[in-house]
């Protein structure tokens, strides 16, 4: 008899709030990134009356995206997997991820992301603000014996999901968004991103990284080079005062 073959389990767990019904936009999101996952959970809010090719699992809006990322986690079997992707629904799609996922194959990370930062926090800056930005997050097999064990150092249920805004807001960031990849990178994990924000600074060029949100600040550059999402609030006209070209954004996507 030949030896069975273990299939790679993967699971993506997309996190969605919205007011009564699923956006297209979330739909083709969703639909793209689960063709590189074998499971794939929607972890929302809303009452779901229709057949959808994924579990829905639902919880209330408390602790942000984490909140639904640390119950999605205590409602499996983790072992079962060999890579578990956390996304939450801010972007939406100008592109695909197959070169993400090839790439992936050989960058040799524990944990990754499509992009990182060292942006400071205004109000409670960091020794070390290096961190993968928590809107799309992929831990391999190696890194996912140590996410609940996180939730559980930071009292994730007893400390944050009590709290209201704007309390939370800042909670989540420095505990959950900084402190998760400082807890991995604590553990001798590899840590890094497809798009780093290393790019765009020194010794090339003069920039502050400390200040620069490359969704923000270097939206266009970052789609020319194969990054496959905008910012919703972009696309909305929401960071029109902010962001460089503006006008730009129909070339990339058309919001309907």
């Amino acid at each position: 008899m030949k030896n069975e073959v273990k299939v790679k389990k993967s699971l993506l767990i997309f996190v969605s709030y919205n007011s009564g019904y699923i956006p297209l936009t979330v739909e083709s999101y969703i639909k793209e990134l689960s063709k590189y996952f074998t499971d794939t959970i929607m972890t929302t809010n809303l009452e779901i009356n229709i057949d959808l090719p994924y579990k829905i699992m639902r919880f209330a809006n408390k602790g942000r995206d984490f909140g639904p990322l640390c119950g999605a986690l205590r409602s499996i079997d983790i072992e079962e997997y060999d890579r578990i992707a956390f996304v939450n629904d801010s972007n939406s799609l100008v592109g695909g991820f197959k070169n993400i996922f090839k790439w992936s194959e050989t960058c040799g990370l524990d944990c990754w992301g499509l992009t990182d930062s060292v942006e400071q926090y205004p109000d409670n800056p960091r020794k070390d603000p290096y961190h993968i930005q928590s809107h799309f997050m992929v831990f391999e097999k190696k890194a996912l014996r140590f996410l609940l064990p996180f939730f559980d150092k930071i009292q994730f249920r007893q400390k944050i999901i009590p709290m209201k805004m704007p309390e939370l807001r800042e909670a989540v960031i420095l505990s959950c968004e900084y402190g998760l990849t400082s807890y991995l990178k604590h553990h001798k994990l590899k840590v890094g991103a497809r798009f780093p924000v290393k790019h765009w600074g020194p010794p090339v060029k003069r920039v502050d990284l400390s200040k620069l949100n490359p969704h923000l600040h270097k939206w266009e550059e970052l789609i020319k080079m194969g990054y496959p999402l905008i910012k919703n609030k972009i696309i909305r006209g929401e960071w029109n005062h902010l962001i460089k070209r503006p006008q730009s954004i129909e070339k990339y996507y058309e919001y309907k």
